[in-house]
């Protein structure tokens, strides 16, 4: 592996872990803090590309990890949508944090004394509308809006113009409960048990995204991930800001991004094709009908999937989990399956009967039903963990999951000309 191709991986390992994700020394990219699940795309492992495991006969259905290989006349590819997902989760899991202990901070008056910056006071201020029953009310929210939409959403839309510039590709970021003025207690459809916690919320989030844009317009050469990791970038830079103003207050990590300017601006023009283009990172051809382009509430165009309105299974009370936080279009792709395998069975069943009598009997032996796990088997995960102390530290139980996908693949490309031999262990990326 020459040098572009290390260094290319080692930037990828830091983007991963921006996410709270990892990667084991195996190259495996696995769901971070205390979970070891390794991360499947529609039962595909996922893994850093290696020379060595590129070439590996092992892994010839494995999914690499490569989304510096995006094609700007293609549409999202698979690892956008699930970085995407990993994003809006990590975003989540941060607010929920960081509101959950700022409400609990207002509610002792003994440990508001040692905050003197005007910028910590002011937040307190806004939280000091607490009611008895606000920290409950906010689990409520978090708790029903993640099983659903989500806290935030992320539309990547195409030839918008901001301000005069045009760019290729927008990340916009949506807020829905800071849209949400309508009178009464509901707060994007969850009941918060008072008006009063409806306005504390909202004011609460008004002043953590107090001057965070929310369009990043990118005319990058891979202008999807640079546009989403920008806005990434943005808005986790204003959290770790919040985060630090109650320095021991807030258990949520900062995150650091030195990998960005790294891999977007100074090195790219080493790391740009250092590794071949490789399937499920390209993005979908424009011709192909998977994906299908909408129009967000502003009119602009978007690349989306349809919306699955099915819940999620409900969580344990106050344990906000990454699979409560799901991209909807994964959903979709999973029931699309399931509704293909279900049309496929019933299709196989009736030639079955028609050719009985007509075959020695071995069609009906190799097309039997195969065994498929059940829906309840593919949605049960690890529901029983609880929240823990009130000082909300939920980040770790927030990325334990169990990864439901159903084990259909794609045609992987297996054109990997130009590949030299060599690998990295995990050792190399320290």
């Amino acid at each position: 592996m020459e040098t572009s191709d290390f260094e290319l991986c080692k930037v990828y390992v830091a983007m991963l872990g921006s996410t709270f994700m990892e990667v084991d020394e195996n190259m495996g990219v696995c769901y971070g803090l205390g979970s070891q699940a390794h991360v499947e795309i529609e039962g595909q492992k996922m893994y850093l590309p290696t020379e060595t495991l590129l070439d590996s006969k092992k892994h010839e259905n494995s999914y690499f990890f490569h989304p510096l290989c995006e094609d700007a006349l293609h549409g999202q590819s698979k690892t956008i949508h699930f970085l995407t997902r990993r994003v809006l989760a990590a975003l989540s899991l941060r607010v929920d944090t960081i509101i959950g202990n700022l409400l609990t901070l207002a509610s002792d008056g003994s440990k508001q004394s040692k905050f003197k910056n005007a910028e910590a006071v002011k937040f307190l201020k806004v939280a000091k509308g607490i009611k008895e029953n606000s920290v409950k009310a906010w689990d409520r929210l978090v708790k029903q809006m993640s099983e659903n939409t989500g806290l935030f959403a992320a539309y990547l839309n195409r030839n918008i113009e901001i301000d005069g510039t045009h760019y290729s590709r927008v990340c916009v970021l949506d807020v829905p409960a800071l849209r949400d003025t309508l009178p009464g207690a509901d707060l994007c459809g969850v009941n918060v048990l008072s008006k009063a916690n409806k306005e504390l919320f909202r004011e609460i989030l008004t002043q953590l995204f107090d001057g965070v844009d929310m369009e990043y317009g990118s005319n990058h050469t891979v202008p999807y991930l640079h546009a989403l990791l920008s806005m990434y970038k943005a808005v986790s830079e204003r959290l770790n800001h919040v985060v630090s103003l109650f320095k021991g207050a807030i258990p949520s990590p900062i995150i650091h991004f030195e990998w960005f300017d790294e891999l977007f601006e100074t090195n790219f023009d080493r790391y740009y094709n250092s590794i071949p283009p490789l399937a499920g990172n390209t993005g979908e051809d424009p011709r192909s009908s998977v994906g299908k382009v909408e129009r967000d509430r502003s009119g602009k165009d978007y690349e989306s999937l349809p919306f699955d309105p099915d819940p999620k299974p409900s969580r344990t009370p106050g344990a906000l989990k990454l699979s409560d936080l799901e991209d909807r279009d994964d959903r979709d792709d999973r029931r699309s399956r399931r509704d293909r395998d279900d049309r496929d069975d019933r299709r196989g069943r009736r030639d079955r009967d028609r050719d009985r009598d007509r075959d020695d009997g071995f069609e009906a032996f190799n097309n039997s039903d195969r065994p498929r796990e059940s829906r309840r088997d593919r949605d049960r995960d690890d529901r029983d963990r609880g929240r823990g102390s009130r000082g909300r530290s939920r980040l770790r139980d927030a990325f334990d999951r169990d990864d439901r996908r159903d084990r259909d693949r794609d045609d992987r490309d297996d054109d990997r000309r130009g590949r030299r031999g060599g690998g990295i262990s995990l050792d190399d990326l320290d």
